[in-house]
């Protein structure tokens, strides 16, 4: 399940709406913000406006440390990347 779904999901089971109903509110914010957002940008402030807790991908491991990941792993529309290479 991408995030996008998973974020939809969760705004369906918090704020009872359909899942039309909040693809457009998303298609309603990405333009009213003349296309600056992705949807996932879309959702996360939708979900911000309507109260729904919408559980953040983690930037540390459990020990506080940096999580790392190979190449592979990457994933279109992930933010906040230090590639460190040899």
């Amino acid at each position: 399940m991408t995030k996008k779904e998973a974020t939809i999901n969760r705004l369906i089971e918090g704020t009872g709406l359909s899942r039309k109903e909040i693809e457009v509110l998303m298609d309603e914010k990405v333009n009213e913000l003349k296309g600056l957002i992705s949807e996932e940008g879309a959702l996360f402030i939708i979900s911000k406006e309507m109260g729904v807790d919408v559980p953040q991908e983690k930037k540390f491991d459990d020990f506080g440390e940096f999580k790392t990941m190979t190449i592979s792993q990457i994933e279109r529309n992930m933010k906040n990347i230090t590639l460190n290479g040899k």
